[in-house]
């Protein structure tokens, strides 16, 4: 029996010089002191960061092997940044979690609740296949509650009484120092491939714009409104008149239609052939006409939308410029709501910089036109003092969150750093970036969309 024993026990030791996941404790990904922090934490949060890319369009490839392979702008292939990534969370989670308990902070009652709630509705929807990728219900909440702990670690710090407390008059400040304050007109050029009407169009956009840039003439910020209001009301009239012109092409044809059937109906006593109908009775020449009209004020309804730009809003995300994006109810409720207040430092350097710039650089309360090789510009900027204070006050979680955000991310890293965190590779190698997309794939093979 001792021999068998030994024999055994040789057999084992073979097979974990050949595979050390065979015999390998994989469940956990990290242990910080003799606490272990589960794989599906690190599987989870690989999970997000792998749609959110390929939703985002961070990442391209007509197939998971293509986007896996993706080179980075930095050369590394998006497999290796992915396991990167998601290690990053796990090692920060560990940090706010050891980091929340230090400072002696606890999540209230209702935020627990609402932790519950996420996790249960997210668990009705994904349960299927979290569990084939190996994530279970507790490494949702974990990672979850986490997240609930950095808003808390990161108000401790920031807000009134916190170390590093940023005033309400220190992100005025900012404001006025980084924003500019504006509304606009913004056109597309044309991207028609016959040259004459592409060109055909500009003129007519632009002689449009330097009509209106003639009626702003004395008009103030403040009053610039009514100079959107006359532009919008112009766009609307013509579109309504663009699809009542349609809608009476397709009255006329129906109506000269009418008294061709008559005279077929006449001509068939002699065995003359009739139009062929549709299966909806009307011939088909009429419902290509009718069809026209309808894409024709498809078209005009989408030409009187207005045109759009991006920038990026105080909280860091995208937001779209349109002509004519604010309705008449919102402008009485919201005495902003037609103008734009955007922080300048984060734009990169591309057309979208260039017209910021360029609006710090005009004199306020007069309206000037502005072209770039995308677009034709009305614009006229305003104040930003006369809005910093208030601005602040109604913004100031999105503001701070996205102002102190890079020095938040440097203490995290330096807890990160001090923390006694053992990762384990075992289950790095067994949870690869390759098998997460393979069991996505099994998932929807099995008929879930």
């Amino acid at each position: 029996m001792a021999l068998s024993k030994r024999i055994a026990a040789g057999a084992c030791a073979a097979a974990l010089t050949l595979s050390l996941a065979a015999c390998a404790n994989t469940r956990y990904i990290a242990k910080v002191g003799d606490e272990d922090i589960k794989a599906g934490v690190y599987i989870y949060a690989m999970y997000n960061q792998f749609t959110n890319d390929i939703y985002t369009g961070t990442v391209t490839g007509e197939t998971y092997d293509d986007i896996l392979n993706f080179e980075m702008e930095d050369g590394k292939k998006y497999s290796d940044y992915l396991k990167d990534e998601s290690l990053d969370v796990v090692k920060e989670y560990a940090a706010i979690y050891d980091q929340f308990e230090k400072l002696g902070l606890e999540l209230t009652d209702e935020e627990l609740s609402s932790i519950n709630s996420s996790v249960k509705s997210e668990w009705e929807s994904f349960q299927e296949l979290y569990e084939l990728e190996g994530i279970s219900k507790e490494s949702v909440k974990y990672a979850l509650t986490a997240q609930a702990m950095v808003d808390k670690v990161f108000d401790y710090y920031y807000e009134e009484g916190g170390p590093d407390y940023f005033s309400n008059e220190e992100l005025a400040d900012y404001i006025n120092e980084n924003y500019v304050r504006f509304k606009i007109i913004s056109v597309n050029k044309s991207t028609d491939e016959d040259e004459a009407a592409a060109s055909e169009e500009n003129e007519k956009n632009k002689e449009r714009l330097e009509r209106y840039l003639e009626m702003s003439a004395g008009v103030s910020f403040a009053d610039f409104d009514s100079i959107l209001d006359a532009y919008n009301e112009e766009l609307n009239a013509e579109a309504e008149a663009e699809a009542a012109a349609a809608e009476e092409s397709v009255m006329d044809f129906a109506e000269a239609d009418s008294a061709a059937e008559s005279l077929a109906d006449t001509e068939s006593e002699v065995n003359a052939p009739e139009d062929e109908s549709s299966e909806d009775g009307s011939t088909e020449s009429e419902t290509e006409v009718s069809e026209d009209a309808d894409s024709a004020a498809d078209a005009d309804t989408a030409d009187s939308e207005g045109d759009q730009i991006l920038l990026t809003d105080e909280s860091g995300e995208d937001i779209v410029i349109d002509a004519d994006d604010v309705t008449a109810d919102e402008a009485e409720t919201d005495p902003y709501a037609s103008e734009y207040m955007v922080d300048v430092t984060g734009i990169e350097e591309d057309s979208t910089k260039e017209l910021v710039d360029y609006m710090k650089s005009i004199e306020q309360d007069k309206a000037v036109f502005y072209e770039d090789d995308e677009f034709y510009y009305l614009i006229i900027t305003g104040d930003v003092s006369e809005r910093a204070a208030e601005y602040a006050e109604e913004n100031r979680t999105s503001l701070v969150s996205t102002i102190k955000g890079d020095e938040f991310q440097a203490k995290v890293d330096s807890w990160v750093e001090a923390l006694d965190l053992k990762i384990n590779d075992a289950a790095i190698k067994r949870y690869t970036p390759k098998e997460l997309a393979s069991r996505i794939n099994k998932y929807y093979d099995m008929g879930n969309n």
